[in-house]
């Protein structure tokens, strides 16, 4: 009986300590991203819409719009580029960037402009850029799409 309370006990003190743990983790996580948002917030005069750890130990994924770029946990290096995984070859700055279109997408305020084809055949969403030239490109030639009877959602 002493042996299955002693066990029991030091179960209970492994599960607290381990709980105990994870809730200084998180704590230390919580202050690492309070000062990342300060430190970006006095650089871009912005806070980021997410940040959270990325697959890469001591680098966060830091989220702005639909841009997404890495900061170090000291807040010192700052990536704006595509984070690629080597062994699977799968783009992780795409996945993440799918990931905050299809949430755009989903939203009930999302209110696209709408270039509707008289007799819609197909539906194209476009996420455009005013600034890039293929994009001009494309509203440019919307009257053509239309007629073959292509929507376009901006």
């Amino acid at each position: 009986m002493m042996k299955k309370t002693m066990l029991g006990l030091s179960l209970s003190a492994a599960l607290l300590s381990g709980f105990v743990s994870n809730v200084a983790l998180a704590q230390v996580n919580s202050a690492v991203l309070t000062t990342l948002k300060a430190k970006l917030k006095s650089t871009f005069k912005s806070e980021p819409d997410s940040i959270k750890e990325s697959v890469v130990p001591g680098m966060y994924e830091v989220i702005y719009g639909t841009e997404v770029v890495y900061l170090s946990s000291d807040g010192k290096y700052f990536l704006s580029g595509n984070l690629i995984d080597m062994q699977t070859r799968e783009n992780i700055s795409d996945r993440a960037k799918q990931t905050i279109r299809k949430t755009i997408l989903a939203r009930k305020d999302n209110k696209p402009v709408i270039f509707k084809a008289k007799n819609e055949k197909h539906k194209l969403t476009v996420f455009t850029d005013i600034d890039c030239p293929y994009c001009a490109k494309l509203h440019r030639e919307m009257p053509e799409l239309n007629k073959k009877g292509i929507t376009v959602e901006y």
